[in-house]
């Protein structure tokens, strides 16, 4: 069950920042698996939210929460944050994202994911706006291919894989980390053998040695196949 506070069941948690700049407050709500903000139309609170991936729906400015945004708490304590440090005052949904956005304490929305693409069956490496260096890295990826938005790299690379995430700081989908684990499990389970080398002479090139004595002897002709006669 989701974290659910609407305008018409919460208690006002406000916080004023030392030097205001902007009359009102920006109002902070979350509603299921979206998280709100209300303020009058304002060029600098627009800045603020577009920089923290919110969307305009022609009534309020949202930011859906999910698998991938991390949790509600730490994208108000953000959002909450970032305003009264651009001296905002503001109403908060919940006590805890009050007390962590004046601490300044709580987890950064991660942009960079390492998904599962299941049409492709291939690991999907996405970061938002362009990166050339990332993009050159993951290029350097077994296999890797770009399509669709992301490098697409197969799941038997996961240690490849896993160690440019580590490098550049990206997080894994549970469908990706699932898919790794199979990978890992197939991997491992292939019998370990230790192949004899073949000792059979291999053919060489005799008969490109048997021409070039017959050309210098001067019967070659002799040697023309029956079918090209």
């Amino acid at each position: 069950m989701g974290l659910k506070i609407t305008a018409e069941n919460k208690t006002e948690i406000l916080a004023k920042p030392e030097n205001v700049q902007y009359p009102g407050i920006a109002i902070i709500l979350v509603n299921d698996n979206t998280i709100e903000v209300r303020y009058v139309k304002n060029s600098d609170f627009i800045s603020i939210v577009k920089k923290l991936r919110y969307r305009w729906n022609g009534t309020v400015w949202y930011h859906d929460i999910n698998e991938f945004t991390g949790s509600a708490i730490d994208r108000e304590a953000e959002l909450g944050n970032e305003l009264l440090n651009a001296g905002f005052c503001v109403e908060f949904a919940t006590e805890e994202g009050r007390n962590k956005a004046l601490e300044g304490v709580y987890k950064e929305e991660n942009i960079r994911w390492i998904k599962w693409n299941p049409q492709e069956e291939k690991l999907a490496i996405r970061w938002e706006r362009n990166n050339d260096k990332l993009y050159r890295a993951a290029k350097k990826l077994p296999g890797a291919k770009y399509r669709s938005g992301a490098i697409l790299v197969s799941p038997e690379f996961f240690n490849e894989v896993l160690d440019f995430a580590q490098i550049y700081q990206f997080e894994f989908s549970k469908a990706a980390k699932d898919e790794i684990d199979i990978a890992k499990g197939k991997m491992e389970s292939i019998p370990t053998v230790n192949a004899a080398k073949h000792k059979e002479k291999r053919l060489d090139d005799s008969d490109e040695k048997l021409k070039s004595m017959l050309l210098k002897n001067g019967i070659i002709e002799d040697l023309v196949d029956d079918d090209e006669a």
